[in-house]
């Protein structure tokens, strides 16, 4: 027998969120029925909350949410709940194993910051992220601004990016954690032991909310511990395979309305099969 779902906590790209087309009216129409049942939504993503903003709206939000790969958790007015950093002298250390010819953006709180401005960083902002503020030097900028991540990124060569990804886990071993969001066009680094599944965990405690009533969906390398964490682990059709694995469902893929069809399956109560066949309103 399916435990009781109290929170529902939802990757954005990939899962929930297509970037051509925004989150489809069927999805949307199942997370409302959702909500108004009383099961707090969470959005669990490595994007900050400013490019959430409309999602929260489109869905009617009030519940925290986890942003930056779980290193900011914020409160449903906004305000930062809880975050984590990695230590200055490493985030000094990462800035200097990446060349300058890659496109580095630094995350701090509810700000990012870059060096420069290319495609890549264009492209993120056209995609909601904050527009970055600019600096002389990341690697200056790191003894005096705290930092939750970095994340480097080419979307014309993710050779490129397997390649950084490759040299920054042989110089970094251990004391950093350094991975591949659903993207092979991007590589980004967090502080070790940390993931969305980790301030998932934080959170729902804080909630009074038991694991085995969380159902988590996503569909990438960043969500597995999130998957693995709640009762009920979604992966997407699109998903690598060891998300897959590591979830206990695989729904429908992110484009076919695959967060709907898991509420279907796992709420027919609430979220009925008639309302897949129904899109609009």
């Amino acid at each position: 027998m399916t435990p009781e779902i109290r929170l529902i906590a939802l990757d954005l790209d990939g899962t929930l969120y297509d970037p051509r087309t925004g989150i489809s009216p069927v999805n949307r129409k199942a997370l409302v029925a959702a909500r108004d049942a009383g099961i707090e939504i969470v959005l669990a993503t490595g994007r900050t909350r400013c490019s959430a903003l409309n999602i929260i709206e489109q869905l009617g939000l009030e519940s925290p949410g986890i942003y930056v790969q779980g290193l900011v958790t914020h409160n449903g007015d906004g305000s930062i709940r809880n975050q984590q950093y990695l230590e200055a002298g490493l985030a000094r250390e990462v800035v200097e194993l990446v060349d300058d010819d890659i496109a580095f953006i630094a995350y701090s709180g509810t700000k990012t910051w870059v060096q420069r401005f290319d495609r890549n960083i264009e492209l993120l902002v056209m995609y909601g992220e904050p527009r970055p503020g600019q600096c002389d030097s990341l690697a200056e900028l790191t003894g005096r601004v705290p930092i939750n991540k970095f994340a480097a990124m080419d979307v014309a060569n993710p050779d490129k990016m397997n390649a950084l990804r490759a040299r920054l886990e042989e110089a970094l071993g251990d004391r950093a954690q350094v991975l591949q969001p659903g993207l092979t066009i991007m590589v980004e680094i967090l502080p070790t032991g940390t993931s969305k599944g980790d301030a998932l965990g934080t959170l729902i405690e804080d909630m009074g909310i038991a694991p085995k009533h969380v159902l988590a969906c996503g569909d990438g390398e960043n969500d597995i511990e999130m998957l693995e964490l709640a009762g009920i682990g979604v992966a997407m059709g699109n998903a690598d395979e060891m998300v897959r694995a590591a979830a206990d469902f695989v729904s429908a893929p992110c484009d076919q309305d695959g967060v709907a069809h898991a509420l279907a399956h796992f709420l027919p109560e609430i979220v009925p099969p008639g309302l897949l066949q129904d899109g609009d309103g």
